[in-house]
């Protein structure tokens, strides 16, 4: 296969989940889930894993989603957690 054929990697960050066309495919409680959690624990994926691995069709019980999307069961500790750290509670 050659370089032209290739797709472009594609990274997600915290900063940038919300522009995969996939996100509108969470619900609003799996996307605050995982804003929740991205504050908290480090966030990455890539558009292989939104396009080819994750089954769409079968959320929330695909396999693959945790890989590529937290789960809304971590955002509950996410909160504790951020709220726990220093100066979580200053105005910045």
């Amino acid at each position: 296969m050659s370089a032209e054929a290739l797709p472009k990697f594609k990274p997600y960050t915290r900063q940038t989940i919300r522009q995969a066309p996939q996100w509108q495919l969470l619900t609003p409680e799996q996307q605050e889930a995982v804003q929740v959690i991205s504050h908290v624990l480090p966030f990455r994926t890539n558009q292989y894993v939104l396009e080819q691995l994750i089954d769409w069709d079968n959320i929330p019980d695909d396999p693959d989603l945790p890989a590529g999307v937290p789960a809304s069961r971590h955002a509950a500790r996410a909160r504790v957690l951020a709220a726990a750290r220093p100066g979580a509670g200053e105005a910045g």
